[in-house]
């Protein structure tokens, strides 16, 4: 089966680079970005296949969607009657791609960059109109369980929740873990020694909690902290500064943008 990417930027990159270390051949992948330098560096890093024209997917028995979602009403491609079309774009609904798509099967996706380590969490909603057979789905799950887990849901309205936590959640991590770096510099350590402290551990505090997936990370919190010690001191100062509210907004922020890129998208004709 030929697999085609439409754009591949960071998130299909690091699709491509998953399925192609499971053992896909480079053979049956096709690549399509505008960009020829993007190409060349695909196909000199990969030896997939690639091209800028887009018609040359027509004939790909699934197509990975990963332009950017305002780019998809100038989108001059209409693939072949049964097409999978695997969508990574964010605020864009299932009624959205199958107008634009009419004769397609839609599946609608939410990845994050850990895909690209082979630690990824994508949310998948598969159209239930478009009639998929057990083979397909669970051709469309591997393409994504190649680089992590999955979960399939079963309304909409989750996958645009799920990019608000783990679809941009990696950078929220990011954020901590540089602030944690500014803070040990403000300590006195270098900026290479306050990186290695808080890449460290950030790594292991992920490592922890894949490898004991029974123990919650609010139980993992509390091992950390011994009473009237330093640790529960910064996290009553966390919870004075009523981190969990902050939080929530920046989920809420991340929500409100994906409902604005819903109706930017809306509209195809």
């Amino acid at each position: 089966m030929i697999i085609g990417f439409l754009g591949c930027g960071n998130m299909g990159g690091a699709i491509l680079k998953s399925v192609l270390e499971k053992g896909t051949s480079s053979h049956d992948i096709l690549v399509a970005n505008r960009s020829v330098e993007r190409n060349t560096l695909l196909a000199e890093k990969y030896l997939v296949r690639t091209t800028e024209d887009v018609a040359d997917l027509a004939s790909c028995k699934v197509v990975v969607l990963g332009i950017k979602p305002q780019g998809l009403k100038a989108l001059k491609f209409q693939p072949e009657e049964g097409t999978i079309i695997v969508s990574l774009l964010a605020g864009t609904s299932v009624a959205t791609l199958r107008e634009k798509f009419p004769m397609a099967r839609i599946v609608r996706t939410m990845p994050n960059l850990g895909q690209s380590v082979g630690k990824g969490m994508t949310g998948i909603l598969f159209d239930p109109d478009s009639g998929f057979e057990e083979e397909d789905k669970t051709f469309v799950q591997d393409l994504f369980l190649a680089g992590g887990e999955i979960l399939e849901l079963d309304a909409e309205e989750k996958i645009d929740c799920i990019g608000a936590i783990s679809g941009s959640g990696p950078a929220y991590f990011f954020l901590f873990a540089e602030y944690l770096e500014k803070a040990a510099v403000g300590l006195g350590f270098t900026k290479e020694e306050a990186e290695k402290l808080a890449r460290q551990t950030l790594l292991g505090s992920g490592e922890i909690v894949h490898q004991f997936p029974d123990i919650s990370v609010s139980e993992w919190k509390k091992k950390v902290m011994s009473p009237g010690g330093t640790t529960e001191q910064a996290i009553l100062s966390f919870d004075t500064a009523k981190l969990d509210m902050i939080v929530k907004c920046a989920v809420d922020a991340a929500m409100k943008r994906t409902k604005s890129l819903a109706l930017e998208t809306t509209k195809l004709k």
